[in-house]
């Protein structure tokens, strides 16, 4: 009977040394699978912000691109005024011209009228 007890004792030992290890095993998995889900978060944080990153490029790239054709709209404006300015000027230039063509004419009647009387 006591080699039995024995035997029996060192069956519940192994079994309970089995327990143990099977319990550290199980809670091994659960420690991995805590940092897998860590991990699984920390990379959707990561491609969540690669996301937000690509978008914010776009948006930066379309801000400059409409900047660009801000500027090349400004620079279209300032040559438009620039061509009305000159115009502007042309047109007072012919303007000048003609009153002086037609105070040229006057004259020219004039002279002649005064040409005639006098003679």
């Amino acid at each position: 009977m006591r080699k039995e007890n024995e035997r029996f004792a060192k069956e519940v030992c192994d079994s309970l040394k089995l327990r143990k290890e099977t319990e550290c095993f199980a809670n091994e998995v659960c420690e991995s699978l805590k940092l897998s889900k860590e991990n699984e978060c920390f990379a959707n944080e990561v491609c969540e912000s690669l996301k937000l990153r690509k978008e914010n490029e776009r948006f930066a790239n379309e801000v400059c691109e409409s900047l660009k054709l801000r500027k090349e709209n400004e620079r279209f404006a300032n040559e438009v005024c620039k061509s009305l300015k000159l115009r502007k000027e042309n047109e007072r230039f012919a303007n000048e011209v003609c009153k002086s063509l037609k105070l040229r004419k006057e004259n020219e009647r004039f002279e002649m009228k005064f040409a005639s009387h006098s003679s």
